[in-house]
């Protein structure tokens, strides 16, 4: 398989869109009209309760462990892995047969991230943790978390190249997650 036929693999992968199939599987409803209208595992469990944010957060962890796992098998040089992360996190995002409007990438990212290396998932546990003590706010906290990611990956001796690489798939995510950081900003910050 070419590098671009495993990008282009990785982008549809990321359509399989679980909280879609999972609201339906459990209530027969369509996501998209229920909760915030995300097709992600928060509004799938807004809708559905605990059953289907779990569901949803380890169907689309998924897509991005087997994204991960496909280029590692196939013995792809670490630059193309992160590729093959940003696409199938770019599908969750803006699927194609859901007119580009997907979940906000947060357990594709994860998942691909934990079938990268593990340490990763650690080190955003650990930062996550940190800074929820002092913000009380989950989402923004995690999002902390994944800004500093890259950092991390320098510290561990990744090349300036996939730093590149990781700060587009770190960009992607805090756009996905604007809304969430534009209300935390005008609730906690502007006077």
């Amino acid at each position: 398989m070419t590098y671009l036929g495993y990008l282009v693999f990785c982008y549809i992968l990321g359509w399989a869109m679980t909280g879609y199939f999972v609201v339906r599987l459990l209530t027969h409803k369509d996501i998209r009209l229920q909760g915030s209208g995300n097709i992600g595992a928060l509004n799938s469990g807004r809708v559905t309760g605990v059953k289907g944010f779990i569901l949803t957060f380890l169907g689309d962890s998924l897509k991005g462990g087997i994204a991960v796992v496909s280029g590692i098998m196939l013995m792809f040089p670490e630059w193309v892995l992160i590729l093959g992360l940003i696409s199938v996190v770019a599908g969750h995002i803006w699927p194609l047969p859901f007119r580009f409007q997907g979940g906000k990438g947060a357990a594709t990212f994860l998942g691909g991230l934990l079938a990268y290396d593990y340490s990763n998932l650690l080190f955003l546990i650990i930062v996550t943790g940190i800074f929820y003590l002092l913000l009380r706010e989950f989402t923004v906290s995690g999002l902390v978390a994944v800004s500093l990611w890259p950092l991390f990956k320098l510290f561990q001796g990744t090349s300036w190249n996939l730093l590149f690489f990781q700060l587009v798939l770190i960009l992607i995510i805090l756009w996905a997650h604007r809304v969430n950081l534009i209300q935390y900003y005008k609730k906690h910050l502007v006077l």
